[in-house]
């Protein structure tokens, strides 16, 4: 689920997309230490503007194109191609025959390769799934209304989302893929779901006989009002796993700047995201199996993408060593490998990204078997302050390892040297010779198809100097 802090006051105003996938996470990274990222960025067709709303263990990913503000447009994103959505869907609209459905979004995506969305334009929604695997798509009914819009979705298919009665009221639903169950309220008129970890259980938001909005967890045909956290009077939750953990957000403290919390509701009550210094709002996007947390909080500079996990707060962007500069505004949701998906903001506007968890091997590490004549040369803007550095045209560095994808990191110049790169039998020459002087430079990588055992060797070439500061290895 995504929800700006003062876009939207939590029902009957449901106009921001609303993200949720479900998924876990991967232990590459020893306990209690922070994870780090290699960032993909993925540029829908057109070069629009975009931004990711969910992936999956296979790297399968839902995409938002933004034409100019104006339109949006569904897209899925698997090894490299694109899928439409858009063009596939249908926007019946009685009173505009033949309308586009311009105004549409993908919310989100399972293990399956089934996305859930919602087709739009500028009078009517309709809830949708589209398999990626058959290109099928199903329009979901709605409860009487003229309109309905999919937020979840889980393993077998079964969609969350919210639709129009009779009464031109907003409810929450789940569908199975045959029959639409409105879920009802909490006393008041509106109510949204906006993820499912399995059959017949929802979670949500639903107003109250009081005008307030309040988390809900909708199980065994009964919507539970899960109350707010104290000092806090509205609430939603966005995301549940299949352990029955829950997470969200509230708004409105009753004292200080605070404008909304971020919370994971368990069986034993109310657990509050941390703060970071100067942040007004902290939301909770998206829970995985293992239940590790993404969202966004937001100070006076901007918004921040973050991971929770074992009790601590991290800004993703502290987290991506080597594709530096890179400013994550938005993490939307995490798959079973690790993988977040988000968007980053930069001097050309928003993109949508996936961070790929890494494993780093510094130069010093042992598993980097080294031939010829190295030393450690100092580097103050290096990954740990120094590389590894050779003249020797006989120098070598070798790493097996087993993973998706690797990366050789380095400096580049004026000045200095080249090698050649031996990866399962291809060639590939690589140089650092450059005009301008930078460190951190990912100067060579190569993703597989899958994951796997592989041997990297890096083959100095002439007498000027060389110098390795990593190899990173992405196992997503």
């Amino acid at each position: 689920m995504s929800i700006r802090c003062g876009s939207m006051r939590w029902i009957g105003v449901v106009t921001a997309t609303m993200v949720v996938v479900l998924g876990g996470i991967v232990g590459a990274t020893p306990a209690g230490a922070a994870q780090r990222y290699e960032v993909k960025v993925i540029t829908p067709p057109g070069g629009f503007e975009g931004f990711a709303t969910g992936v999956n263990g296979a790297g399968q990913a839902t995409i938002v194109a933004d034409q100019g503000g104006r339109f949006t447009h569904p897209f899925a994103y698997s090894g490299g191609a694109w899928t439409a959505i858009g063009p596939l869907l249908s926007c019946p609209d009685p009173d505009v025959p033949g309308i586009s459905c311009s105004e549409s979004t993908a919310a989100g995506i399972n293990e399956n390769g089934q996305i859930v969305g919602t087709a739009g334009n500028f009078h009517l929604n309709h809830a949708y799934r589209f398999d990626l695997q058959t290109g099928s798509v199903d329009a979901l009914p709605t409860l009487g209304g003229d309109s309905s819009w999919g937020y979840g979705i889980n393993e077998n298919g079964q969609l969350a989302g919210a639709a129009l009665n009779g009464a031109g009221k907003r409810r929450a639903f789940l569908w199975n893929g045959t029959t639409m169950r409105g879920l009802g309220t909490l006393g008041g008129p509106n109510s949204v779901a906006f993820a499912t970890a399995s059959d017949g259980q929802a979670v949500g938001c639903a107003d109250t006989a009081s005008g307030l909005s309040h988390p809900f967890w909708f199980r065994g045909g009964t919507m539970r009002d899960l109350g707010v956290p104290a000092g806090w009077s509205d609430g939603c939750a966005s995301t549940i796993n299949g352990g029955g953990l829950i997470g969200g957000t509230s708004t409105l403290s009753t004292s200080g700047t605070l404008q909304c919390i971020g919370w994971l509701r368990s069986y034993s009550g109310f657990d509050l995201l941390p703060v970071p210094t100067g942040s007004d709002c902290v939301e909770v996007r998206h829970l995985n199996e293992q239940g590790q947390v993404v969202g966004t909080y937001t100070k006076p500079a901007g918004r921040f993408g973050f991971v929770y996990d074992d009790g601590v707060l991290r800004t993703l962007d502290r987290l991506i060593p080597f594709d530096r500069g890179t400013r994550i505004v938005d993490a939307n949701g995490n798959a079973g490998t690790g993988v977040i998906a988000g968007e980053t903001l930069d001097e050309h506007g928003i993109s949508a990204v996936l961070l790929r968890p890494i494993r780093i091997f510094d130069e010093t590490n042992h598993a980097i078997s080294y031939a010829g004549s190295w030393s450690s040369v100092a580097a103050a803007d290096a990954f740990h302050g120094h590389l590894a550095s050779s003249s020797d045209p006989n120098g070598t560095a070798t790493l097996t390892f087993t993973g998706r994808g690797v990366s050789i990191i380095g400096p580049t110049g004026p000045g200095l040297g080249a090698a050649t790169v031996f990866l399962d039998g291809d060639i590939t020459v690589i140089s650092e010779q450059r005009t301008a002087v930078q460190q951190r430079k990912r100067i060579f990588k190569q993703r597989f198809s899958q994951v796997g055992t592989h041997t990297i060797t890096i083959d100095l070439r002439g007498d000027a100097p060389f110098r390795l500061d990593a190899i990173t290895v992405s196992e997503a």
